[in-house]
């Protein structure tokens, strides 16, 4: 079992303890606070991460993790110890689990060391507030164990919540641990008059994660890897209990559910089996992974599991009601304890998002108005355009193969054409990549223009296109204006044109020879 920040306090004091609390004092008339009671604060908070918890306290108040939420409605049993029938010196550092008027004491190999009655087997109960903190006052000369009592907290129907109201999924619940009244001050002048505690649990999370570069950016066709990882609660093995995964694909996913899953327990040596341990299913675009019990025997002394499985971008990515290009996806962690009580975690979509990406060309002339008709292609550089080595699609699949990295492909270039607000889109492209460095960077694309709008020149330059590394505020659309000119029109043979040029011509050279014929008359005369 996981132990918790604070399981023992001052247990490193308990034998002097001890000794003082089985000696009342002649003397004492009144009882004295720190000596024969002390106030008991149990501070209930609920951490992410139990590595965030720190060493054990000392009695005295600290400052939680600033992750730490309170836990409101959390319960607590205290349990007095008869130490007359206990060896004080074999409880310190070891684990504790109250059955009936007895409590248990084993090692960290789950030896038992000690075998210690109860007072009694009625416990003080006692349930935190909204500040996540629960109060004994004037509890008596002694030494407690108090235990973590979460299926109390589950049987009214009511589940201990985090400020906001909202139930609180716990993976590890705070170990038991001892109390002795008095308790030295760290100082080691006297003894506390209170005494606070600070048992924390783990939450229950779960994450998902996509196996990409740094950029997140794909394509169509491409295949991409997510791992979902969650907690494995306490009492996982029992026979009651269930454990099973659900994650809802994006239809731009393309799953094969014939393939096989991939499950790994962390912090722990186990094989899983897919089939004996775990079983996979996909129905109505849900894949839902579930654990036998064998599976979740095995899962028992695990922290987590890993879950991974691979699917395949689809065109449906480039459609044109898709926000942004993007794929967001999210997983949920479901829960069955022995007792019938339910939990579910989800992940927040944070680290597996993917996206894909557009240019939009805006086609104008001099004047601002819109042009069609003209078309591009699109190279992933200079040299490439220059080399009439374009991006080639396949129309059917959407899917984009490079030529100036692949060669012998037999796809057609890909080819977009402005229609009659001048705009037109190469979709599926990335637009961000990721450096020599393993930093993203934006993408920088060249447009060709292969069809000049009727009545306008042909752009003789390639025109270069570039990525910001993060388009996301601008849905992954790099707009780019093209401007054209209009061109000579020279005039066709036979036209009107060459008619309109004969007769002035002709009309020209009559006034030519009328001029020099009057000329020459005039001097004669």
């Amino acid at each position: 079992m996981r132990i918790s920040t604070l399981q023992r306090v001052g247990l490193g004091l308990l034998t002097l303890s001890l000794t003082a609390a089985m000696a009342t004092p002649a003397w004492a008339v009144e009882p004295v606070a720190g000596l024969d009671y002390a106030d008991l604060y149990i501070h209930k908070y609920l951490l992410t991460n139990i590595s965030e918890a720190g060493q054990p306290g000392n009695g005295t108040p600290v400052t939680p993790p600033a992750s730490a939420e309170p836990v409101q409605g959390m319960h607590f049993d205290i349990y007095q110890i008869d130490i007359t029938s206990c060896d004080v010196d074999s409880l310190a550092g070891h684990h504790y689990k109250v059955t009936g008027d007895t409590m248990t004491v084993t090692n960290t190999l789950n030896e038992v060391v000690a075998t210690c009655p109860l007072v009694g087997q009625t416990p003080i109960v006692l349930e935190s507030d909204e500040t996540g903190t629960a109060v004994q006052l004037r509890l008596g000369r002694g030494v407690y164990v108090v235990v973590e009592n979460l299926e109390a907290s589950l049987a009214d129907g009511t589940p201990p919540t985090d400020p906001e109201g909202n139930p609180v999924n716990i993976s590890r619940q705070a170990s038991p641990f001892l109390v002795a009244i008095p308790m030295t001050n760290p100082e080691g002048t006297g003894y506390l008059a209170e005494i606070h505690v600070y048992p924390k649990d783990e939450a229950l999370k779960v994450t998902k994660t996509v196996d990409v570069d740094a950029a997140h950016s794909v394509v169509v066709g491409q295949t991409v890897t997510y791992t979902i990882e969650s907690s494995v609660p306490e009492g996982v093995e029992k026979e009651k209990a269930e454990y099973w995964l659900t994650d809802r694909l994006d239809e731009a996913l393309t799953f094969d559910i014939t393939q096989a899953f991939r499950a790994t327990g962390e912090g722990c040596e186990v094989t899983l089996t897919q089939g004996s341990d775990y079983l996979g299913a996909f129905e109505a675009r849900v894949m839902t992974v579930r654990f036998s019990a064998a599976g979740r025997a095995k899962l028992a002394p695990c922290a987590t599991v890993k879950f991974s499985f691979d699917t395949t971008i689809n065109s449906r990515i480039l459609e044109a009601m898709r926000q942004d290009y993007t794929i967001e996806n999210e997983a949920d962690l479901h829960i069955v304890n022995q007792d019938g009580g339910g939990f579910t975690a989800g992940t927040n979509g944070e680290g597996s998002d993917i996206h894909t990406a557009a240019i939009e060309i805006v086609k104008q002339g001099e004047n601002g108005a819109a042009l069609a008709g003209a078309s591009f292609k699109i190279a992933t550089s200079a040299e490439a355009a220059l080399a009439r080595q374009f991006i080639k699609e396949n129309s059917v699949t959407r899917e984009l193969v490079d030529s100036s990295q692949v060669t012998g492909s037999q796809l057609p270039d890909y080819v977009v054409t402005t229609d009659a607000q001048g705009k037109a889109r190469f979709e599926g492209i990335r637009d961000v990549v990721v450096n020599a460095d393993g930093q993203p960077e934006g993408q920088t694309y060249y447009l060709v223009e292969v069809k000049a709008p009727t009545g306008y020149n042909l752009l003789t330059d390639p025109v270069g296109v570039l990525f910001t590394d993060d388009c996301s505020e601008t849905g992954h659309v790099r707009v780019q204006l093209v401007e054209n000119r209009r061109g000579f029109v020279l005039p066709q043979t036979g036209g009107m044109g060459t008619v309109v040029f004969t007769i002035a011509g002709i009309v020209l050279l009559g006034a030519a020879v009328i001029l020099v014929v009057s000329r020459r008359k005039s001097t004669r005369d």
